[in-house]
């Protein structure tokens, strides 16, 4: 039986249901206008304060002020505030220099250094045609003096800063110690074309070593790769990525997966708004012998999600420590005047879905170094552990 109501319920009813949506619109507006009023008022007090301050120096400071210099602090500040370690202001000088790092040619000695357990500068390797080479200085090498001051009195870093930070042209005279002899040379640093994969045979095992991240590292990977697969008695790969920072390109490490990977996922990012977009895919292209991948606390950024990445495939093995646990995706929006702001945009994900951001990458199989361990560019399995560790688990593998 049909139930009727009257023309003036049925009236009640609508104005109540529009009485409820209003309600709730005008609710749901004053929030949000609460939230920008309150958003807006927050800036103009922490303008209105920058401009107090500003009165206040320019008023009392009795040295020189630089506003250029005042500017780029300000910036800089303002991105720390973020209180991300990831995110910065760079200038348009410090933008330039990261440009030409990126670009793999560099003016250098062709030395590579690792500070000793002495607190000396030792070499982990040598550059092939790069002045150091021409020099025949070599891998092990302990630099004790850099233009004849002592690398103790002034400190590894600056030491390393001034062999490695160099200008071209510039002699450089370093004194250094070879099996218990000083040998001193006078080196004239050059453009060179950085070497940033170094790979051979060992035995069985096909070594690959990344050193840095560059433009060029793409092209010096797959050909390494190639060499891998087209070696003779060779087991499986170990790609060595200690002490590696992944550089400020994405693209660069996600073609690197690209060539160890079936079709299929890569990367995937998830941003401010919650969407999880798909960065990279790979194609069916792929590497099927075993894999090994070293990586150690200082294994850092975009060489961290090769790890990941590479850690769920089936073909590889993840050997040493937990790597530093940079997991997010960068983006440098450059500013009118040449400067930049380089923000994370992203938090991002393996093929499976995981963050390593913050927690790191944990590897497969843990394996220590003794404190005096130097990573040379030739690995051996009587003195590096974790290339041991990785050469026994893909000879069992390939069995």
């Amino acid at each position: 039986m049909n139930k009727k109501i009257s023309i003036g319920i049925a009236t009640s009813l609508i104005l109540v249901a529009v009485t409820i949506t209003f309600t709730a619109t005008m609710i749901f507006s004053m929030r949000l206008f609460d939230s920008k009023v309150s958003s807006a008022t927050e800036r103009a007090q922490m303008y209105e304060k920058i401009s107090e301050i500003d009165n206040i120096v320019r008023q009392n400071y009795y040295g020189t002020i630089d506003d250029a210099v005042i500017s780029d602090s300000l910036s800089r500040g303002m991105v720390a505030g973020l209180d991300d370690p990831y995110s910065s202001y760079l200038t348009s000088e410090e933008i330039a220099a990261r440009n030409a790092e990126m670009q793999g040619s560099t003016v250098s000695t062709g030395l590579s250094l690792e500070k000793n357990t002495n607190g000396y500068a030792v070499i982990n390797n040598v550059a092939p045609e790069s002045p150091a080479a021409k020099m025949e200085m070599q891998v092990g090498d302990i630099i004790t003096k850099v233009n004849e001051e002592d690398v103790l009195a002034i400190g590894y870093e600056k030491a390393a800063s001034s062999i490695l930070n160099c200008t071209e042209g510039t002699q450089i005279t370093l004194t250094y110690n070879r099996a218990g002899e000083e040998h001193s040379v006078d080196i004239i640093p050059t453009a060179v074309e950085v070497t940033t994969v170094i790979h051979s045979q060992i035995d069985d095992i096909y070594f690959i070593r990344v050193d840095r991240i560059t433009d060029l590292t793409l092209n010096q990977f797959k050909s390494a790769i190639v060499a891998a697969q087209e070696a003779e008695n060779v087991k499986g790969i170990v790609i060595d990525l200690r002490d590696l920072f992944g550089g400020y390109d994405i693209s660069i490490v996600a073609g690197m997966l690209d060539r160890m990977l079936p079709t299929g996922t890569i990367v995937s990012g998830v941003y401010k708004d919650g969407e999880n977009k798909v960065l990279y895919t790979s194609d069916e292209e792929s590497v099927n012998m075993p894999v090994a991948v070293l990586v150690n606390e200082f294994t850092s950024g975009f060489s961290e999600l090769f790890a990941a990445v590479m850690g769920e495939a089936d073909n590889c093995t993840l050997v040493g420590t937990t790597t530093d646990g940079m997991g997010t995706l960068q983006q440098l929006i450059k500013l009118t005047d040449g400067s930049g702001v380089n923000v994370t945009v992203a938090e991002l994900r393996t093929p499976s879905g995981e963050s390593y951001n913050e927690t790191g990458v944990a590897p497969d199989y843990t394996v220590n170094v003794p404190e005096s361990f130097i990573r040379l560019a030739t690995p051996t399995e009587q003195d590096d552990p974790q290339y041991a560790k990785a050469a026994e688990i893909i000879r069992a593998a390939a069995q």
